[in-house]
C-alpha cells in the first residue's frame, strides 16, 4: 500500500487491553468499540526500539483490523478490561536510517512502560485519547522486491 510516497513495510499485530467505566458487562464492550475503532483512531507514529534501546519511528498507513472480543471484571466496582486485537500497516518515515536489518533477525518492539513490564499506548481519536495497554506484540516484516511484485490477479 502506498500513501503520501511511502511503501507499507510491515504489519503490526498487537493484543491489547483497555479499561473502561461502564454498569455492566455487555455495556463495556459497546463502549470499547465506541471509543476506540478503525474510523475514530488519528494515529500518524508509532515509536519500535530495538536491542540497544534506539528508536525508530513508523508512520500507521491504516487500521487494518481492530476487534474487541472479551471483557472481564476489573479490580475496581463499575470497571472492567476489555480486550481485543489491533492490525496496523507500518512504513518507514523517511530519513529513519534503521540499521537493525529486519529479515536478518533484528528486532522491533514497542517500548515498554516505566511503571509497568509491558508498553502502554495512547492512541489518539476523534474524541480523547485513549490510553490502551499491548498484551502481546508481533512484527512481521514485508521485503522490499515483494511490494514491486504485482499480483497474480493485476496481471489479466
Amino acid at each position: 500500500m502506498k500513501r503520501n510516497g511511502l511503501t507499507s513495510c510491515a504489519s503490526l499485530e498487537l493484543l491489547v487491553s483497555m479499561l473502561v467505566e461502564a454498569q455492566h458487562k455487555i455495556h463495556a464492550k459497546d463502549l470499547a468499540e465506541f471509543k476506540l475503532n478503525s474510523r475514530t483512531i488519528q494515529w500518524n507514529i508509532v515509536e519500535l526500539v530495538d536491542r540497544e534501546r534506539i528508536r525508530h519511528s513508523f508512520h500507521v498507513d491504516e487500521v487494518k483490523h481492530l476487534e474487541w472480543f472479551h471483557v472481564e471484571p476489573a479490580e475496581y466496582s463499575q470497571r472492567y478490561r476489555v480486550g481485543g486485537r489491533m492490525e496496523l500497516s507500518l512504513s518507514r518515515l523517511p530519513g529513519d536510517d534503521m540499521v537493525v536489518e529486519p529479515w536478518a533477525g533484528g528486532e522491533l518492539l514497542l517500548p515498554r512502560s516505566i511503571l509497568n513490564t509491558r508498553p502502554v499506548l495512547t492512541i489518539p481519536t476523534s474524541r480523547e485519547h485513549v490510553l490502551i495497554q499491548v498484551r502481546r506484540q508481533l512484527l512481521k516484516w514485508v521485503p522490499e522486491r515483494s511490494r514491486d511484485i504485482l499480483p497474480v490477479s493485476a496481471l489479466y
